[in-house]
């Protein structure tokens, strides 16, 4: 009985191992889905000439940083795409502790701004936990948040004067 036992456990792991088996590993390919998100051509709005000068607040720098930050991003490697939106989320917390001036401390100003930051940590998100479908979504609405802010601030500068 002992004896068939043990051929049993013998043919048994004989015909049970038949090699490495392989294991289909899903890796994130970041850099293919950020390249095809971002090859879109992206279109910001920008200020007129001397918008800063004429409105009496060139000396706004953490607007300026904010700014500069949405721009660079438009411009960015895919690879750092989380950093640019880890940047940009820190900078518009930064420009809403920030001293606004007079005329663009309104609520119209504000609330884009703050659509704007939930939009980056959206995106921001999705670079993390994304589904193929959601990263281009983010971040076009991310620059259309982005767009309708200056043309509001454009609007009520003119509406001041």
């Amino acid at each position: 009985m002992k004896f068939q036992l043990h051929i049993f456990i013998l043919f048994f792991s004989f015909f049970s191992c038949r090699g490495p088996v392989k294991i289909d590993k899903i890796e994130k390919n970041n850099d293919s889905i950020f390249s095809i998100a971002l090859k879109e051509k992206i279109t910001l709005k920008s200020f007129p000439e001397n918008f800063f000068k004429s409105n009496g607040i060139d000396d706004w720098d953490s607007f300026e940083r904010f700014q500069s930050s949405v721009e660079g991003m438009s411009k960015m490697n895919p690879k750092s795409l989380d950093v640019f939106l880890n940047g940009l989320s820190i900078n518009i917390e930064k420009l809403e502790k920030s001293e606004f001036p007079e005329i663009f401390n309104k609520p119209q100003i504000l609330s884009r701004l703050k659509l704007l930051r939930m939009q980056a940590l959206k995106a921001k998100y999705f670079t993390e936990y994304y589904t193929k479908d959601s990263i281009k979504p983010a971040l076009i609405e991310l620059y259309s948040y982005y767009n309708s802010l200056i043309e509001r601030m454009i609007t009520v500068s003119k509406e001041d004067l």
